[in-house]
């Protein structure tokens, strides 16, 4: 991203900004399953291990040129605190995996704020990707269901 000059002086762009993930947005299956398939892609092109994460995310939100955003529009600062607990390694490597088609998945509460961290960092940095999350299409090419019997109309 380059920056104008008025933005380069202050060393971000005050018109790049990315909201932070919200309770209602962690609470969608289907938002939860395209980020971890998201994250599962994003792992293996970058080849990052469980224990290059840690790193890898703070690196991400140190060069990130814009700012976060709050639920009431305020600038806030991401609490990377939330990755610095015993075996976050194993806790990287447990959440970064694609999620089967017949598991709805929640997300616990000892880790959500961990992963409202990390999904605002990854939206930020990949807006374009993270607007797809949890995006379905209207026509699911099913066949739609008889008012009649509740079987499949032909």
């Amino acid at each position: 991203m380059n920056l104008c000059t008025n933005c380069f002086v202050q060393g971000y762009c005050e018109g790049a900004f990315a909201s932070i993930v919200s309770d209602e947005v962690l609470s969608n299956a289907s938002w939860l399953i395209d980020f971890k398939r998201f994250l599962v892609q994003y792992s293996c092109a970058k080849k990052l291990k469980p224990g290059d994460w840690q790193d890898h995310l703070a690196d991400l939100y140190c060069n990130y040129k814009g700012w976060i955003r709050g639920p009431s529009g305020e600038e806030i600062f991401l609490d990377t605190q939330a990755f610095e607990i015993p075996h976050i390694r194993e806790w990287f490597r447990d959440f970064i995996q694609p999620i089967p088609q017949s598991v709805r998945p929640r997300i616990r509460g000892s880790a959500r704020e961990r992963v409202r961290v990390l999904a605002t960092i990854m939206r930020a940095h990949y807006p374009v990707e993270a607007s797809l999350w949890g995006v379905r299409a209207a026509n699911d090419n099913e066949l739609p269901i008889s008012p009649f019997n509740n079987a499949p109309a032909r």
